[in-house]
Order: structure tokens, then C-alpha cells, then sequence
């Protein structure tokens, strides 16, 4: 009988810890949408959430918001420093080659605006392209500033109970959020302005005439269209850092954000791209339009070849998710998280040597056909009165006569 009354006590008092235990752990359970807890079984969600806190290693954080173990900056993460190094040449690379160019193609515009006899962006696909080539050089700066200066702003850390954190989903940090904003909006502007381009490149469709005519319309929907999933990614909380590369992006939090604000913006506009195209290209068969910009047409056709490129890195993660892609410096991982780049130093190469084409053509032809040697102004005998009025006077008999 003693043994058991001793036994029952001891059970007693176990079952007060445990409800003091789930007390506790009732905060910390809900944490999903509407206040409800990850998991149903509060016994299930405290072992685990010992064994996070518990086992997280040396050179993490156990984060309270999101119970997970978060890395310390200083955490190389399973990522070579000769990756990283790669990774941030590569960048510079690409983003200082576009704003060269941008800038060399701005220098040409204004040469012909100065001479005013060379016509360039008389057209809409000649305005798309020069303007897309603009969006491209924000954006090739907006990395620079950030692959040169991530180390002193601190983009991708954050200070967390007096510790350095390297930013993931579930941490908010305003230099990250700016910098993966202005990327995601400055690109997302650029593809619109190259998407115009893929319409007005054949001038005979009557969309491309729409266009010319609405033109102030089309300026706004470009300038408006990016706001809304940019909105939508900031309220999802699908910022994060990229730990190769060291710099923040939309939909770098998990593979699902990735996926619907990256792969589907890819895939939406390589649809419409690529009908723009083919209805174009139809409208050219049997016709003999002259009103063509086969050059534009070609830049034009780059973007959604390029777009499948990076949509099958995409499939490539999915179909071999344990090769980890995206802890070296390897093709896949380049032509993912650099393809903003990529595309801009397509489109500003490809200008460049448009509107370079272009005025040689129109100060060439300016020089040949457009110059008229001048007449030389000789003086001239003045007339006597007598013979001026003998010379009308003859005329006025002459009419008369007849």
C-alpha cells in the first residue's frame, strides 16, 4: 500500500510539470496562420522544441519567432570562400559591363539628338529598347552598390540579441528588404519594356499601332504593373539573403516564394512573348511590309529563349533536390541567381550596337544625299530705269497685241 501511495504522488506530480510544460509551450505553439500551432500534439511540439534548442550548433541561433536554429554570419554554410569570391566577380562583371554600355548608348542618343539631323528613337521599338536598356543599368548599379558595400551596410545580417544573423524567412531587416525591392521592381520594369519590344518590333500589326497611339498609357502600365506582386512578396515575407552570392532577393525565403514570384513571373511572360512573336512572324508571311525592324525583332526573340534557360534551372533544382545546386558556384546556380544580369548585358550589348549601326547609317547618308553644294552669290549689273521701262512697256504692247 506504501509503495503505491508513493507511486500515485510521484504521477501526480508529473502530470502538474506537464501542465506547467504545456503552458508555457502554448505560446510558442502558435506560430502558423490565424494563430494556429504547427502541430496538433503539444507533446510532439515539445520534444522537438527541446531538441532545437538543444542541438543547434556552435555557430547558430536558436530564433524564438520561428523556433528554428538561424546561422550566424560568420557561418560559411556548407560554402566555399573560392564560390563566394566567384560568385561576386561574376556579378561585377556582368553589372559593370551593362552600365559601360548603357552608358556608351546613352552617349550615341545624345549625339543624334545634338545633330538633330540622325533619327533615333523615332519609333516605339527603338524607345522600348533604350528604355529597357535603361531599367537594366538601375538594376546592374543597384548590384554593384550592393556586392561592393554588402559588408558595410550589412545587407544580409542583422543584429539579433546582440548577435550577427544571417537574414532568413521569419527575420525582418530593412537594408535587405530595399535592396531585394528595388532589384525585384527595376527588373521586373526592364522585362516589361523588352515585352514591348516583342509587340511593336513589326510595325504592319495593328497591336503595335495600338501601342504607338497609347503610348503614355503603356509608360504607366509599365511603370505600375511591378508594384503589385512586389507588394504581394513583401506581405508574404519572402525576403531573404542568398548565402552564395551574400545579397537579398524576392523569394529567396523558401522554394515555395521562389517558385510563385520568380518562376511564374519567368514562365507568364515567356508565354506572352512568345505569341507576341509568332503572330508577328505570321503576319509577315505572303505580305510585303517594309515597316520591319528585323534588328529589333532579333533582341526581341532573345528574351523568352533566355527565359527557358532559367526556367529549367528551376525544374533542374526540382527533379534533383539532393545535389545542392546552390551551395557552389556551377552553371545552374549562375544562371539562376544572376540571370538579371544576364539579361541585362544581353539587352545593353545588343543596343548599343543598334543605335551605334543606326548613326553611321543616318550620318552617312546625311553626308552623301543631304549636302547640296552652295550657289555662289556673284554681283550683279544693275539695270537702267529707261531699259526696265522700255522692257515693260514692250511686254505690256506684246499682251495687248495678242
Amino acid at each position: 500500500m506504501v509503495e503505491k501511495l508513493v507511486q500515485s504522488r510521484e504521477r501526480e506530480r508529473e502530470n502538474e510539470g506537464e501542465r506547467e510544460k504545456r503552458k508555457v509551450v502554448a505560446s510558442w505553439g502558435r506560430l502558423g496562420w490565424f494563430g494556429q500551432p504547427y502541430v496538433a500534439d503539444f507533446d510532439t511540439f515539445l520534444i522537438n522544441f527541446r531538441w532545437v534548442e538543444w542541438k543547434c550548433p556552435t555557430d547558430e541561433v536558436f530564433l524564438n519567432r520561428s523556433a528554428k536554429c538561424v546561422p550566424l554570419c560568420s557561418n560559411p554554410q556548407k560554402i566555399g570562400q573560392a564560390d563566394r569570391d566567384a560568385s561576386s566577380k561574376y556579378l561585377l562583371f556582368l553589372a559593370l559591363s551593362s552600365v559601360i554600355l548603357t552608358i556608351l548608348s546613352v552617349f550615341v542618343v545624345s549625339l543624334s539628338f545634338y545633330f538633330r539631323r540622325l533619327e533615333v528613337l523615332s519609333s516605339l521599338p527603338e524607345t522600348a529598347m533604350f528604355f529597357s536598356s535603361l531599367a537594366f543599368c538601375v538594376t546592374s548599379a543597384i548590384y554593384i552598390l550592393s556586392v561592393a558595400f554588402k559588408d558595410q551596410l550589412q545587407i544580409s545580417c542583422t543584429d539579433y540579441t546582440h548577435h550577427l544573423l544571417f537574414v532568413v524567412d521569419g527575420l525582418s531587416h530593412v537594408p535587405c528588404s530595399s535592396v531585394a525591392s528595388l532589384i525585384y521592381y527595376s527588373a521586373t520594369c526592364s522585362r516589361l519594356w523588352w515585352l514591348l519590344l516583342c509587340f511593336s518590333w513589326n510595325k504592319a500589326t495593328r497591336t503595335a499601332h495600338i501601342l504607338d497611339e497609347s503610348l503614355t498609357r503603356v509608360v504607366m502600365l509599365i511603370l505600375g504593373l511591378p508594384l503589385a506582386p512586389l507588394m504581394l512578396a513583401l506581405l508574404a515575407k519572402a525576403v531573404a539573403a542568398n548565402p552564395l552570392t551574400g545579397l537579398c532577393f524576392i523569394g529567396a525565403a523558401s522554394s515555395a516564394t521562389d517558385w510563385f514570384f520568380n518562376f511564374c513571373r519567368e514562365l507568364v511572360l515567356f508565354l506572352i512573348s512568345s505569341i507576341a512573336l509568332s503572330s508577328a512572324c505570321c503576319r509577315l508571311l505572303g505580305s510585303q511590309d517594309q515597316e520591319v525592324n528585323g534588328f529589333a525583332g532579333v533582341i526581341a526573340a532573345l528574351y523568352p529563349v533566355s527565359a527557358l534557360f532559367y526556367m529549367l534551372s528551376f525544374i533542374n533544382d526540382a527533379t534533383q533536390p539532393n545535389l545542392d545546386w546552390d551551395r557552389s558556384f556551377n552553371a545552374v546556380s549562375a544562371t539562376k541567381y544572376c540571370f538579371d544580369l544576364v539579361l541585362s548585358f544581353i539587352m545593353c550589348a545588343f543596343c548599343f550596337i543598334f543605335f551605334l549601326t543606326r548613326v553611321a547609317r543616318s550620318s552617312s547618308k546625311v553626308s552623301k544625299e543631304g549636302y547640296q553644294p552652295a550657289v555662289p552669290k556673284l554681283p550683279q549689273p544693275a539695270i537702267p530705269g529707261s531699259i526696265r521701262s522700255n522692257t515693260y512697256a514692250s511686254t505690256f504692247r506684246t499682251h495687248n497685241m495678242i
